[in-house]
């Protein structure tokens, strides 16, 4: 999880939160905003800035996607990209943040979960 945690709780509207277990926080971005999109692009745009090497790491592991099935704007996207599930969301995800990173020149690299629902094209 990184750093997510501290950013999702500085931009709340971004973000599907559950409390699984005393003290531990389950975080994830919420997949149906746009602004989520906005924010995370934004981000990548400073980090590209400051990062002259041609690889990203975008991480994608411990993805709590049960967060998803409970958050409707999750669900209003899954059924808007005809997508089957959860997993197929993080791929479309996964998908959309490539594609930026592509984009501007970089090759993402991620963990090994990001290929449930589908491998975006050109990770790594």
């Amino acid at each position: 999880h990184g750093g997510m945690p501290y950013i999702l709780l500085s931009w709340q509207f971004l973000y599907v939160l559950s409390r699984y277990s005393p003290g531990l926080l389950l975080y994830v971005f919420c997949a149906g905003r746009e602004s989520t999109f906005n924010f995370l692009e934004n981000v990548l745009s400073e980090v590209i800035d400051l990062s002259p090497g041609k690889y990203i790491h975008i991480g994608g592991d411990e993805c709590p996607k049960k967060r998803w099935k409970q958050c409707p704007e999750c669900q209003k996207r899954i059924k808007q990209e005809d997508l089957k599930d959860e997993l197929e969301l993080q791929s479309y995800f996964i998908k959309r943040i490539s594609s930026y990173l592509v984009n501007k020149g970089k090759k993402v690299i991620g963990w090994d979960e990001i290929i449930e629902g589908g491998l975006a094209k050109k990770v790594i």
